[in-house]
């Protein structure tokens, strides 16, 4: 739990709970059995119904987790903090494969929210492709290059990021 009380017998609670990625509004409704249990011990698994609960117009927020049951919190004994997909560095992958005859993959990792382009240059620096060209949350990302429309030779792709900025060479071979 992040932020909120839990609620004392026969009471309406709103808390807030996180994987630490992200955090959600728990509404601990009166009329379950939920109040009426302690605590459980964090971090919990916690199954519910999602639900938006708000008055604006169109409705834009209020999204909330209704657990039903005190069975619906599930005691997590374990959590593998070495194994995750949430990147903590700008990076970029050499695109695969490579050589490459016409289309290459080419993965990157994003840490935190960013306005990222991806652009792909020949060897004078003349700008050929936009690949990304947007705001992108935290991630690890592919895309996949189409070179049928240009002739043989070596190519470079750019990835920038905020203040990062990284290049690698890749060679089209028809």
């Amino acid at each position: 739990m992040v932020a909120g009380n839990w609620p004392n017998p026969g009471q309406n609670a709103l808390v807030q709970i996180s994987d630490g990625l992200d955090t959600v509004d728990m509404l601990i409704d009166r009329h379950t059995d939920i109040s009426f249990n302690p605590e459980p011990i964090w971090p919990t698994d916690v199954w519910g119904v999602g639900c938006q609960n708000t008055t604006s117009t169109p409705p834009d927020d209020g999204y909330q987790l209704l657990p039903r049951f005190y069975s619906d919190f599930l005691s997590t004994s374990y959590i593998d903090r070495t194994q995750t997909d949430v990147p903590t560095n700008f990076n970029i992958k050499q695109n695969y494969p490579n050589p490459f005859n016409p289309n290459t993959t080419i993965k990157y990792q994003i840490p935190e929210l960013n306005f990222v382009t991806l652009k792909v240059y020949d060897v004078l620096g003349n700008e050929i492709a936009t690949l990304v060209n947007e705001e992108i949350s935290i991630g690890i990302y592919e895309i996949t290059f189409d070179a049928s429309n240009l002739p043989s030779g070596i190519y470079f792709y750019r990835l920038q990021a905020g203040d990062f900025i990284q290049t690698k060479k890749m060679i089209l071979m028809k």
